[in-house]
């Protein structure tokens, strides 16, 4: 007498991942898809859509990782596949993840020392977040004649006073919520012009 419960598994075939990590460009990533039922080992395959550029899977574990090297949301559909002898299994799931840029960060350090009564330039700088970026100064000052321009970064015009000045600086990105970084430019000495 045959017993057909043999051939069949106990549970069928299922994803049971609904969700993954956020990851960030230029740090390292792992999320581990998972699945129940079926005959283990499975096999994993992206069936439609892809990973975010610098990700990939392992068709072995289920393990997606690697470095993201772009910003953004991705989807993608994964396959699973059991090792059943008589009858494979199949299961699939969509999935949707997201890479959000490296963190907002000051670039610049320090600042050129200014001199009375000629024009001034200085270009403030960041990297991370999202452009475009909004410039502030949250505290100190910069000296009478000298503005910055909340747009560009710039610090520009003509130093029309003498002594020393510092003052915070904070820039703010683009992203939904908002990052933002904050950096205190040292005191300047300014200096008379001869």
């Amino acid at each position: 007498m045959q017993n057909g419960s043999s051939s069949q598994p106990v549970n069928p075939l299922a994803i049971t991942t609904m969700t993954l990590p956020r990851g960030t460009v230029g740090q390292s990533y792992s999320a581990q898809l998972s699945a129940s039922g079926g005959t283990p080992p499975r096999t994993w395959s992206i069936v439609l859509g892809q990973l975010a550029a610098g990700l990939s899977l392992n068709s072995g574990t289920g393990a997606i990782i690697g470095t993201p090297t772009q910003a953004g949301d991705f989807s993608f559909t994964v396959g699973v596949v059991d090792s059943s002898l008589l009858q494979q299994e199949t299961a699939v799931a969509s999935l949707i993840g997201s890479i959000q840029p490296p963190p907002i960060t000051i670039t610049v350090k320090s600042l050129p020392t200014p001199a009375l009564g000629q024009p001034y330039n200085a270009q403030l700088e960041a990297s991370g977040g999202t452009p475009p970026y909004t410039w502030l100064i949250v505290g100190g000052s910069l000296p009478l004649g000298l503005e910055l321009n909340a747009s560009t970064g710039q610090i520009a015009g003509t130093p029309m006073e003498v002594g020393a000045f510092s003052f915070s600086i904070q820039v703010t990105d683009s992203s939904v919520p908002a990052s933002s970084s904050s950096l205190i430019i040292p005191k300047h000495s300014a200096k008379l012009s001869a």
